[in-house]
């Protein structure tokens, strides 16, 4: 009998402990599922602060050099742009290229608008050629090029263009090999053999494109253009996202053949609305901010003097509690509401947050 209640007392005390096993393990796997929950959530709040940064900082950079090496007189010339319905409407050939275009809210799908931005100027596209620019003065001899770019001299795999350094005016001559009357290729020491230059003047003179870019056969305009938009992709949305999020995609438009070659720089994206600082009584002050643009190059140089950029983006993954129930308004004391937004339904188990860019342009009237 004794052995026996022995042996029961052991069961017993074998089940207390499971027991107590089972909710000490019990709680530690609640506690791992909490932490791994926790991980993921800052894992995808840290890969959208990451996308975040990439993103200002290349619409920065756009924005900066807006205008930069662009013809204020395209001589007639012959140039084309974008080839693509989504993106030919904002093409200025034949006339003088606009270094910013914006259209305000354009459908995106049947419920969603967001603005749709282009930025001209020779830094929009980063290749070899670009980074490369300089002055061709006469010194009563021959022809001397100052290089004044990152990359020193050109090369023959260089498409470029000479603007005169006054009047702005493309220089157009018939020299290049495939019967291109506004664009050059050569280096250094071929540009006493120029046709039509000018001994009293200074030329600026810019790299465009390169062979590689253009397929060989040469640019098909006299600047790099950059669009910026909402879509979204084929294959569809990363699975962080949103359902009726998109993603921010900068689109250089190639001089191979004027498609758009877009590149993600910001998933998740809700909305992205610009605005722009107006000096419209020329005396250097902010008079006027607005999201319509003045219709003329020249007075889109003379009157931009700063760009506001909003962009709705959700930050991390869906939370299980409701996260967002108030609205949201794009645009600040200075612009006023650009566009609002209202979390319902499933909107509501997301974090929203609106990153700010001021930038003021440099290269607009130089």
């Amino acid at each position: 009998m004794w052995k026996w209640s022995r042996r029961g007392l052991t069961l017993i005390e074998l089940m207390v402990a499971l027991f107590i096993l089972s909710l000490v393990v019990a709680g530690a796997f609640a506690l791992y599922i909490s932490n791994l929950k926790i991980y993921k959530s800052e894992a995808k709040t840290a890969e959208t602060q990451m996308g975040k940064i990439m993103a200002l900082e290349l619409l920065r950079r756009d924005i900066v050099h807006a205008g930069y090496g662009l013809p204020w007189d395209v001589s007639g010339i012959s140039y084309q742009e974008a080839t693509e319905d989504e993106a030919d409407d904002y093409n200025d050939a034949p006339n003088p290229p606009r270094a910013f275009i914006l259209e305000d809210n354009v459908k995106i799908d049947t419920e969603d608008e967001a603005d749709y931005l282009v930025i001209k100027s020779i830094k929009a596209a980063e290749n070899e050629a670009t980074r490369k620019w300089g002055t061709l003065s006469h010194s009563g001899t021959s022809w001397k090029f100052e290089p004044r770019g990152e990359e020193g001299n050109f090369s023959e795999d260089d498409y470029v263009i000479f603007i005169g350094g006054i009047d702005k005016e493309i220089i157009t001559r018939q020299l290049h090999e495939n019967g291109g009357n506004w664009y050059w290729s050569g280096n250094d020491t071929d540009y006493d053999n120029t046709i039509g230059l000018d001994p009293d003047t200074l030329y600026l003179v810019y790299g465009v494109s390169t062979r590689v870019s253009t397929n060989g056969t040469g640019p098909r305009m006299p600047f790099n253009r950059v669009d910026y938009y909402l879509d979204r992709p084929d294959d569809g949305l990363p699975d962080k996202c949103n359902p009726s999020t998109y993603i921010l995609y900068r689109a250089t438009i190639k001089h191979a053949d004027g498609t758009r070659d877009p590149q993600p720089i910001l998933d998740c994206v809700k909305d992205f609305q610009v605005a722009f600082g107006l000096d419209t009584d020329g005396d250097g002050e902010i008079d006027l901010r607005s999201s319509a643009l003045p219709s003329t190059p020249e007075n889109v140089r003379d009157q931009v003097k700063e760009v506001r950029v909003f962009i709705l983006y959700q930050e991390g993954q869906r939370l299980e509690h409701e996260a967002s129930t108030t609205s949201i308004t794009l645009g600040d004391d200075q612009t006023g509401p650009l566009s609002t937004f209202t979390p319902t339904g499933e909107d509501r188990h997301y974090r929203w947050k609106v990153l700010k860019l001021v930038v003021r342009p440099l290269n607009m009237g130089v």
